[in-house]
């Protein structure tokens, strides 16, 4: 602690190691952020103020190379000054270290509704990095939002646009995860920017566009173009839901490829959410608007690495070729299927067209079972023989 020397980490005023015992002395904190949640939880703005100051504080922290692994409100702590400090530093670790490792590798240390899931793995906690700081920084974000233990997430509970960010946080797989505190407040400035009452998100959108655009020509689009644009994607209010599909509806096929590949969990979130929208205002769209649908969708589709976010994209096409009866989105629909050959992709294809059955009843027979995987095939085959007995 005494090596970091930040206005957001808990000062060390005077310290006696060679004493026994050992000492040191910190200012006396007026109490802990834990204490503040019932007014942060009522007011987005100071819960975002307040979550800002905890991020700069753990920027401190990784930035002299250690890892904290508690990361919670109650080791936040509020002086006297009404500077927030992050403190309880007491289980944090040096990244790299050139003595013996403390802790044991079947050790799970950190609080249980925080802990990323690494730390439950042998060896989890002791190989800890940013990362995991991360997943917290995500958990301690929705318990200043919403008011509630982050045991379970109920991301009902907050808006789109900081839903991302938690999720983002809170990926399973650390690679899915912001991979720095400085991307994570990226992300918060970013909503910030595009909720503000006078913003308009989908100029924002359109103005980073351009210069996504051409570090894309140029083939030097990078995971943080991505991040950023997706942020101001979902940043749109869930009630001007028109304007995040004109928005993702403006990306050209070449630009879709690449949030799927650099993004591509948080591609689901975005094709989960476009689906939510397409199943609202279906009805008072006109036939070709499923051409438009159909063109987003079998881009992801074609190139995401994520099985759920394929699956998404999949039923989406199904959806507007059968309920616009438009055949141009059903020939997609049928070349899409074709393509499958991933078991598991498969397995999951097929429990969703089992659901979707009645849509996918009317297009069973336009594709010989002999093009399509043998899970997709069984569903296919039992819809068409149940259409030639009741012939």
């Amino acid at each position: 602690m005494q090596r970091i020397d930040h206005p957001n980490v808990m000062p060390v005023v005077v310290q006696h190691v060679s004493h026994e015992p050992p000492y040191f002395v910190m200012p006396l904190a007026k109490h802990s952020l834990e204490a503040e949640i019932p007014r942060l939880s009522a007011s987005e703005p100071d819960a975002l103020a307040a979550f800002a100051d905890i991020c700069c504080g753990m920027q401190a922290i990784h930035g002299s190379g250690s890892v904290h692994r508690d990361v919670k409100p109650s080791n936040v702590l509020r002086l006297h000054d009404e500077r927030l400090v992050v403190g309880d530093l007491g289980l944090a670790k040096f990244q790299q270290r050139d003595t013996a490792v403390l802790t044991n590798r079947h050790q799970v240390l950190g609080t249980d509704a925080y802990a990323a899931p690494e730390q439950r793995l042998p060896d989890g906690s002791r190989s800890a990095d940013v990362r995991t700081d991360i997943y917290q920084l995500g958990k301690t974000l929705y318990h200043l939002l919403s008011g509630l233990s982050p045991a379970v997430l109920e991301f009902n509970r907050v808006t789109p646009g900081l839903r991302h960010i938690i999720r983002k946080c809170t990926h399973e797989d650390p690679g899915d995860r912001y991979q720095s505190v400085g991307q994570v407040l990226d992300a918060i400035n970013l909503y910030m920017a595009a909720t503000k009452p006078d913003a308009d998100a989908i100029a924002l959108f359109q103005a980073e566009l351009p210069r996504v655009r051409d570090r894309l020509k140029r083939a030097a689009i990078t995971p943080d173009d991505c991040v950023r644009l997706l942020g101001l994607l979902m940043a749109v209010d869930e009630a001007h839901n028109d304007s995040f599909a004109v928005m993702l509806e403006s990306c050209e096929d070449g630009l879709l490829s690449e949030l799927c590949a650099k993004c591509s969990r948080d591609m689901y979130e975005v094709v989960r959410r476009y689906l939510v929208y397409i199943n609202k205002t279906l009805a008072q769209r006109t036939f070709e608007y499923a051409d438009t649908v159909s063109r987003v969708l079998r881009v992801v589709f074609a190139a995401s690495t994520n099985t759920e976010c394929q699956v998404l994209a999949l039923q989406g096409v199904l959806i507007v070729a059968v309920d616009k009866n438009r055949y141009a989105s059903m020939d997609c629909f049928d070349a899409m299927l074709k393509t499958v050959r991933d078991d598991a992709l498969a397995s999951q294809i097929a429990e969703m067209l089992k659901h979707h059955e009645q849509r996918y009843r009317g297009l069973a027979n336009r594709v010989p079972g002999v093009h399509l995987h043998k899970c997709i095939r069984h569903v296919r085959d039992g819809l068409v023989r149940q259409q030639g007995a009741s012939r």
